[in-house]
């Protein structure tokens, strides 16, 4: 998986790879797609905006993106799907 690679690769505000210096999780997020040939956008809500969003109480496939929200929190906190069963 593209993303295990990019282990020890620091946190960067606003980074979108090793040749910046670092990932932050948008572009963390934007470079695991764009290996696996998907095109997508680069920032939070624009990577949201490009759906489809899976409907509550269906199964998420490996690769989907989930967006969690907390009030809490800004942005939202994101996980690729990996497993299925997870």
């Amino acid at each position: 998986m593209y993303i295990q690679g990019q282990i020890g690769i620091p946190y960067l505000w606003g980074g979108d790879g090793p040749a910046e210096g670092g990932f932050d999780c948008s572009g963390l997020t934007r470079a695991a797609y764009l290996a696996a040939g998907i095109d997508l956008p680069r920032t939070t809500q624009t990577q949201y905006e490009a759906g489809p969003v899976v409907p509550p109480g269906e199964p998420l496939a490996i690769g989907d993106l989930v967006l969690l929200r907390d009030p809490r929190q800004h942005p939202p906190r994101r996980d690729l799907h990996r497993e299925t069963g997870r």
